[in-house]
């Protein structure tokens, strides 16, 4: 080997090797990056998965993340499947708890003052010409329920909750409430009642202090005329035959437009099965269409529990398997130069 070569060699491997040292530096700064990124999106999507709980929190509102394990479209005698319910349980040993979901074609939270005693003319949104005012909801809205024991016939469990109702000092009203089965219009024949808990309570709990909502101080008349729910857009959505309904825009997002019964029972080793559950009565004043008498179930087909994540999930979701995919391809390319 010459000298020059020598000369030559040396000269390359000076300026290779600080190359080789940078590109190493480049693919650990990568890699790093890439299981910081990956832990964060895991960590993401993690926090925002429903989380089961022992049992499911008793509260009126119902929310997939309390842990319920089984969900049913509920059909009643006399109206047509559009306007069928669901129905969720959730059992832990000998405690049973349900939640019941009336469909927004049939009644809902929303409602509106009546101007001298009459309808205003433009009827309470998602009510059509009808006027639905809080007082509606307070006077008569009730809901029965029973448990069947294994000869599927004899109730072992039977009680009635009050939906919501005012209290009143004298004439005047200081409050409101969802008193359940110590309500006027609630009350148990048999067997143990843990829990009940109602939407309207749940809202009266959230804004309660708003008198808008909720007025105080004055009677009855002074509730009908002047109570309003929050402003809200009622839409019907029509696919294949089929409506579904909701509301949106809502100036308060936590209201909750859906008429919601939720228990909790002990079964006291009574076997339990989706057909052992009667809603023997549901009685809105009103509904928004036209049916005699109050509701009673007549069959339950299981549906998907529909644990959907946030829209916000996705979005992080995206942006991380963006980042990722990103941070490979540097690094692919870093190695190929």
């Amino acid at each position: 080997m010459t000298f020059r070569t020598i000369l030559i060699t040396t000269r390359t491997l000076k300026i290779s090797l600080p190359k080789t040292d940078q590109r190493l530096r480049h693919r650990k700064q990568a890699s790093k990056m890439l299981k910081t990124l990956t832990s964060i999106l895991l960590l993401t999507i993690y926090a925002n998965a429903p989380i089961a709980q022992a049992s499911p929190v008793i509260d009126g509102m119902f929310d997939l993340s309390e842990g319920y394990t089984n969900s049913y479209a509920v059909s009643y005698n006399g109206i047509s499947n559009d306007l069928s319910g669901r129905v969720l349980t959730h059992q832990n040993g000998q405690i049973l708890s349900v939640a019941v979901i009336q469909s927004l074609g049939l009644v809902d939270n929303a409602y509106s003052p009546k101007i001298g005693g009459k309808g205003n003319g433009i009827g309470t949104s998602g009510w059509g010409h009808k006027t639905h005012t809080l007082k509606d909801l307070a006077n008569s809205d009730r809901a029965r329920f029973q448990i069947l024991g294994s000869d599927h016939a004899t109730p072992v469990i039977d009680f009635t909750v009050d939906y919501f109702a005012s209290v009143k000092d004298k004439k005047s009203i200081t409050g409101y409430g969802d008193f359940g089965v110590n309500g006027k219009d609630g009350t148990i024949t048999t067997g143990a009642v843990i829990s009940t808990a109602t939407s309207m309570g749940y809202n009266y709990s959230r804004f309660g202090s708003n008198e808008t909502y909720f007025p105080l101080g004055g009677d009855e008349k002074t509730m009908d005329q002047t109570a309003s729910s929050p402003i809200a857009k009622f839409v019907a959505d029509e696919n294949n035959g089929s409506v579904a309904y909701r509301y949106e825009n809502s100036v308060e997002p936590d209201w909750v437009f859906e008429s919601i019964y939720e228990f909790q029972v002990d079964l006291n080793n009574t076997p339990f099965t989706i057909d052992n559950l009667v809603i023997k009565d549901i009685h809105n004043s009103p509904f928004k269409v036209d049916i005699n008498g109050g509701l009673s179930s007549c069959g339950y087909q299981e549906t998907p529990l529909n644990t959907v994540p946030e829209p916000a999930t996705f979005s992080l979701a995206i942006l991380g398997f963006g980042l990722m995919r990103w941070t490979r391809k540097r690094m692919t390319l870093r190695q190929t130069r």
